[in-house]
């Protein structure tokens, strides 16, 4: 099970990649592999700490959708290695379609990462936004979150969105939590107020339907707030009500909902990563002379882009990783030639000279043999002529 949704701390900056670690931790006990933390550098350090459990996520809260510096700040984030954008906060404050949004947007299709939204109300601009941006992929969250009734999204609302726009995700995370006050925050699962599920933990029949039909759009997440809420007793008692619902629905519904979905969103943000870093290394091999293998590794380059084009994700990291690692293990070419710059005239010429092959050598062997037989030959008949002058002398 994977938790889509994790504040280290939205009232305070007590925490540090230290924390998020240990919280992992607990988060094994019970029965998590892996956590999307949302927050600054610190989510970062911990990722690269541990780099399959914990997915960093740049926090734009506030009214950072709004505030122009945001749109440099997020792509430095994901230069240095963020994976996810969000929580992204939009209404009630911030239209979905304000400029500095739109911008963010932009650099969510050029780095190919989600962003997680909070978008409670006025859902007719967030369509608008969906529209103009079909390779963005927008992680719905807080739908019905809004402070009346109107805000409310049915399920035939919510598959009408799903059905209409495939680039869009809806998050779980948050419905079943509720806030009493600014700093308390209860889990409201399998009471009354629980929207997924009656009170004895059978799910209502809308849900089930919604879950079933698209299980490939949904993820889940616990919108943990407080850092007092990260304890094993506090993580049970919403991964086992969660484990009881998805249990309730077919195996492979229940598994795209608990993590596979998740799973195939980072496959596509890592994948152009993973490329770039093949890419790199055949670079840095070519600079070293080092190009024995690596017309295989630029082949599977294409190949890893091509399975991105074809959303094969998966595919494209392996083969971005074997022709890295091809890059890494070419070697230089063997020289059996030398050329000797030669100056003639005003020009230059290579003058090539070759190592003699085995037949060469032998060849060469036999004209030296001879050319010594024909030289005894000569010296002794030019003996033998002086001896016989000088008898008839």
């Amino acid at each position: 099970m994977t938790d889509a949704h994790a504040h280290p701390s939205v009232y305070s900056s007590e925490w540090s990649s230290d924390w998020m670690v240990r919280t992992l931790e607990v988060y094994r006990q019970a029965g998590i592999s892996r956590v999307i933390f949302f927050d600054g550098d610190e989510v970062l350090k911990a990722h690269r700490l541990k780099p399959n459990e914990i997915v960093p996520s740049l926090s734009l809260a506030g009214d950072a959708m709004n505030q122009a510096s945001s749109i440099d700040y997020a792509e430095s984030a994901l230069k240095r290695g963020f994976l996810w954008l969000g929580e992204a906060i939009l209404r009630p404050n911030v239209p979905a379609d304000s400029p500095v949004a739109l911008r963010i947007y932009d650099l969510c299709v050029k780095y190919q990462v989600p962003i997680t939204i909070h978008h409670d109300s006025a859902y007719g601009e967030l369509e608008r936004v969906l529209e103009r941006y079909p390779k963005c992929v927008f992680i719905f969250h807080a739908w019905g979150r809004g402070a009346s009734r109107d805000t409310y999204l049915s399920t035939k609302e919510l598959e009408r969105l799903i059905a209409t726009y495939p680039n869009l995700y809806v998050e779980l995370g948050g419905q079943l939590e509720n806030w009493p006050s600014p700093t308390q925050q209860v889990f409201i699962g399998g009471t009354v107020y629980d929207q997924f599920a009656y009170p004895d933990g059978s799910m209502k029949a809308e849900w089930r339907l919604l879950f079933e039909k698209y299980s490939s759009r949904i993820i889940n997440g616990f919108d943990l707030c407080f850092q007092s809420l990260y304890t094993l007793e506090s993580l049970k008692l919403r991964a086992d009500y969660w484990r009881n619902l998805l249990g309730q629905i077919s195996q492979e519904s229940a598994e795209k909902i608990a993590y596979r979905n998740v799973e195939y969103l980072l496959a596509r943000s890592r994948a152009p990563i993973r490329i770039a870093d093949a890419e790199a290394a055949i670079q840095k091999a070519e600079r070293e002379g080092r190009t024995v293998g690596l017309s295989q590794a630029k082949a599977l380059i294409q190949q890893a882009k091509d399975a991105v084009a074809a959303g094969d994700y998966d595919k494209a990291i392996l083969l971005a990783d074997q022709a890295k690692e091809l890059a890494s293990k070419a070697t230089a070419p063997q020289l059996t030639t030398s050329t000797i710059p030669t100056r003639m005239t005003s020009e230059t010429t290579v003058v090539t000279t070759s190592r003699p092959s085995a037949p060469t050598d032998t060849f060469t062997a036999y004209v030296i043999i001879g050319l010594t037989i024909i030289l005894v030959a000569v010296f002794l008949v030019t003996r033998h002529w002086n001896k016989t002058r000088r008898q008839s002398a």
